[in-house]
Parts: structure tokens; C-alpha cells; sequence
């Protein structure tokens, strides 16, 4: 077997060496494909680490104001409800006290011929026991109670009054509020009616003896549906005789 030749050039054998073993260099496109690679690596990247995007952003602030205007409607639907609970609640606690108190003072009206019993469709008077002129204690004297109907604010009234203040003092100059926002006021008187000989409802009263038994009607609106409710009491009068003349 032929050998080749030495070069007759020194070195010339090892730079031929090292030239073999080199590996062939790659393309340009390969590094141009890495780069975009990168390029989009290093853009995902800073987009996790930038956060939201601006429409990301709207989108939650839409969602959260739905949800807020639902949670405030919701309350303040609730509120609404329990106000009104609270309203009727109250006006029913009012009047159960007014009803309460024209009954008792009804039940102690006494007999005075000074003082006579006298009723209209919107007042009635009686007498009664009521605290002292001076107003000292628990001192009472025999005097004039009364209820009437005030029209213009809407509200029954009391009134209280002794004998000795009766000359200088009017039914209606002196208004204790007994229950108020009323829509009407009507009295009504129950006695026997010796024309009819029967038992009747009658809206005044100017006779000497006081009737078998005063009817009160109060009406007002509900606050919610303003549909208009009465409330009505029977109040027998104790003092009262039967009227109906008895056979012999």
C-alpha cells in the first residue's frame, strides 16, 4: 500500500487535522428561528408578570358593580319591609292604647246633673272623676271628661277639665292627642227609640240619662297600600239605664 507523500510544507499536516475535525457551522435561519422563540417566551413571560389587561380590568368592574347594585337593592328592599312592619306595628300599638282609654274613661262616667252627658257625630262629654284644679298628687274631683274629633291635624283628642274650670274652659280649648294621621272620626249612641220600639244607633245624644252604649269608628290609610281601614268599639256605659219602659 502507497502512503502519501509528507508535505514538504512543516505544519501543514496538523492545520489539515484540525480542519476535519471542525464541525460544519449552521445556518443563519436556525438563529433567526431561536431568536423569535425567545422573542415570544420572554413576551408571555412579561405579560403573566404585568398582570390584567386593560379589557380584563373592565370586565371585573362591570361584574363587580352588578353584583354591588344587586346586594343594595336586596337591602334596601328588606329595609323597606321592615319599616313598614315597624310603622304598622306602631300605629296598631297607638290605637289599641286610644281604644284603651276612651273605654276606661267611658266606664267611670258618673252621674252629675250639672255636667249632662251630650254626644255629636265627631264629640262626646260626660262626667267624670279628674284630677284637682291644682293639680297636686293623686287628687281627684268630679269634672268633665271629653273626646272630639280634630279635623285639621287629623288626630282624636282628649280633654279633661273640673267642675270649677268648666265656666271659663270650652270643650275643644284644650287637646290632649290621643292617636293621630286619621282619615275620620264618627260617634254614634245606642238607646231605645220609643217611636220605633226598638234598639237603635244614634248619631247625637242631648238626653237627660246618658245612652246604653257609645260606638267609636276611627278610619285611617295603611301606609303601604293606602287602603282604608276602620277600627270600631262598643263601650256599654255602666250609669246607663235600659230606656225601655218597663211593663207593669
Amino acid at each position: 500500500m502507497n502512503r502519501p507523500a509528507p508535505s514538504k510544507t512543516p505544519g501543514l499536516r496538523n492545520v489539515e487535522c484540525v480542519t476535519r475535525n471542525v464541525a460544519p457551522s449552521r445556518p443563519l435561519t436556525h438563529y433567526a428561528l431561536r431568536l423569535t422563540q425567545n422573542s415570544r417566551i420572554s413576551t408571555e413571560q412579561n405579560r403573566s408578570r404585568r398582570g390584567l389587561t386593560l379589557v380584563e380590568l373592565l370586565v371585573t368592574l362591570v361584574l363587580f358593580a352588578l353584583i354591588a347594585a344587586t346586594l343594595a337593592a336586596t337591602f334596601a328592599g328588606g329595609v323597606k319591609v321592615w319599616e313598614r312592619f315597624q310603622t304598622i306595628g306602631s300605629r296598631e300599638q297607638w290605637l289599641q292604647v286610644a281604644l284603651d282609654q276612651f273605654r276606661r274613661d267611658l266606664r267611670d262616667a258618673r252621674r252629675f246633673q250639672p255636667i249632662p252627658f251630650q254626644g255629636a257625630y265627631d264629640a262626646v262629654s260626660f262626667p267624670a272623676l279628674v284630677l284637682t284644679a291644682a293639680g297636686m298628687g293623686d287628687d281627684q274631683e268630679l269634672g268633665r271628661v271629653g273626646y272630639f274629633w280634630d279635623g285639621t291635624r287629623r288626630r282624636l283628642c282628649r280633654s279633661r277639665e273640673s267642675y270649677r274650670r268648666l265656666a271659663h274652659a270650652g270643650l275643644k280649648d284644650t287637646c290632649e292627642a290621643v292617636i293621630s294621621d286619621l282619615d275620620r272620626l264618627r260617634l254614634s249612641y245606642y238607646t231605645w227609640d220609643p217611636a220605633d220600639e226598638a234598639y237603635e244607633w244614634s248619631s247625637s245624644w242631648s238626653a237627660s240619662e246618658p245612652p246604653l252604649a257609645v260606638k267609636l269608628e276611627l278610619t285611617y290609610s295603611e301606609p303601604s297600600s293606602r287602603r282604608a281601614v276602620t277600627q270600631a268599639l262598643i263601650v256599654h256605659v255602666p250609669i246607663a239605664t235600659s230606656g225601655r219602659p218597663q211593663p207593669p
